[in-house]
């Protein structure tokens, strides 16, 4: 997350975590659209059902890092991506702007 910024400024770093594990569940999906607007739907839903984690410093990062590894957590982000697919899956955007 930090390594390509010189100065981060605040992070959230939920994004990333969001971001890396949609795309692995996209990875085993045939059934859900892959463009752009689709993923940044999931994205999007994902992130407003689960709760922000800001960071400004690598330490909090490595600090977040390692709340990442429990499971209620993980646990906790499967289910919103996978609410979030399902909900783009029957109501794409793709093609309606």
């Amino acid at each position: 997350m930090f390594e390509d910024r010189r100065d981060p400024g605040v992070v959230n770093v939920m994004e990333e975590v969001v971001r890396r594990m949609l795309e692995q569940t996209l990875a085993e999906r045939t059934d859900v659209c892959r463009c752009r607007q689709c993923f940044q739907d999931m994205m999007a839903l994902s992130l407003n059902s689960l709760p922000p984690h800001y960071v400004s410093t690598r330490k909090g990062e490595t600090f977040f890092k390692v709340k990442t590894m429990e499971n209620q957590f993980v646990a906790d982000v499967v289910a919103a991506i996978t609410n979030a697919m399902e909900q783009v899956k029957r109501n794409p955007r793709h093609g309606n702007e």
